[in-house]
């Protein structure tokens, strides 16, 4: 081999797989390299090998990865922590995507003023802290005057800085949506407390994000979402809700999801 190859993929895939996997790729790969180094050239060769990396990036084997334990009793109890803790990781990182999804439509589709209906009432109400009507929505009023302050003393640009918080508490909508598909997911295949397979990790993982998203571009949803309406914030509330309900329910330490309960019935008291 005339030069090494690209280190940084190798870092990468060595920080995901097991040590006893790492050495029998690593062989793989450095041999695959030299052949396509000396048919393509060398500089053909590192893009393909780093490529030919990333295709070991999957669920399964980054749920491999070696990750020491302490105060675990037991090997088939750390190698459970183990798998849960990745999947829960890759069910966090998936979350942020469809976030990121859900607010780059949005702010490409928010309203640039007053809609019809209701939208302009609480947008005036919000910006001087009125009474709209009933039942009046206090936390959204004091969320919403809290960010008519990023218009800058520009009047004009008000009713769009309230529209982009509706975007916002939307597209944390559709994250908690897509966590509690998961949850929920989990619940029902009953594999909670045990090892999943890389199959049910992506059945979980795809239909968190066909379902989150199908909501996410909805008609009623994304027409709620970019004006300055209730809905957003009621949905958001709504998702953290049912969120926290299914976290409260896969945890067996009665003392630890009591906390969970003391938590709900504060979102509910909000959310009124």
């Amino acid at each position: 081999m005339k030069s090494y190859p690209q280190r940084f993929a190798f870092r990468l895939l060595k920080w995901v797989c097991p040590s006893k996997l790492f050495e029998t790729i690593e062989g793989d790969l450095i041999e695959q390299y030299e052949v396509d180094a000396e048919e393509f050239g060398e500089n053909r060769a590192k893009k393909r090998l780093v490529w030919n990396a990333i295709h070991f990036f999957r669920l399964g084997i980054i749920s491999m990865h070696e990750i020491k334990f302490k105060g675990l009793g037991g090997q088939h109890s750390e190698k459970a922590s183990r798998h849960s803790l990745n999947f829960n990781r890759a069910s966090v990182i998936a979350g942020w995507l469809v976030f990121g999804i859900a607010l780059t439509v949005y702010f490409l589709t928010v309203e640039e003023t007053a809609s019809f209906w209701d939208c302009s009432e609480f947008i005036a109400s919000s910006y001087k802290l009125e009474v709209p009507h009933p039942p009046g929505a206090p936390l959204f009023l004091l969320v919403w005057r809290l960010f008519s302050f990023f218009s800058f003393g520009d009047n004009t640009k008000v009713a769009y800085a309230l529209n982009m918080v509706s975007a916002l508490a939307s597209s944390f909508t559709i994250t908690f949506l897509f966590w509690s598909i998961v949850l929920l997911g989990r619940k029902l295949i009953r594999s909670s407390q045990t090892i999943l397979s890389e199959e049910k990790k992506w059945l979980l993982l795809g239909s968190g994000i066909l379902g989150s998203l199908t909501y996410a571009f909805s008609d009623s949803f994304w027409f709620s979402a970019v004006e300055a309406e209730v809905y957003a914030m009621s949905s958001f509330s709504t998702a953290v809700v049912v969120w926290c309900i299914l976290k409260w329910d896969s945890i067996e330490d009665e003392g630890k999801a009591n906390r969970w309960l003391i938590l709900i019935a504060y979102v509910i008291g909000l959310s009124i």
